[in-house]
């Protein structure tokens, strides 16, 4: 597995590839709205996460997200979308 971080290619071109793709918008899907977040989006996040098999810095893998979902794998899903 090529470790892009070491070669800086994380920041330069994968991270990039990713917002570009998604348009900094956040792909979190949340399942009891039936829709994606849609939120600005700061952070690129796994889909499947490496714990259970995701790919590191496949783009397949990888998705934008705002800070809330980049955190939710930790604390809850459904912090920044229940109001």
């Amino acid at each position: 597995m090529t470790d892009y971080r070491k070669r800086g290619i994380w920041r330069s071109a994968v991270r990039p590839a990713v917002f570009a793709r998604d348009g900094y918008r956040c792909q979190y899907w949340i399942a009891n709205l039936g829709r994606k977040c849609g939120r600005y989006a700061g952070d690129v996040g796994h889909r499947v996460a490496l714990v259970a098999g995701g790919e590191p810095y496949q783009l397949s893998n990888l998705e934008a997200q705002c800070a809330a979902h980049n955190r939710s794998r930790i604390i809850s899903p459904m912090s920044c979308c229940t109001r």
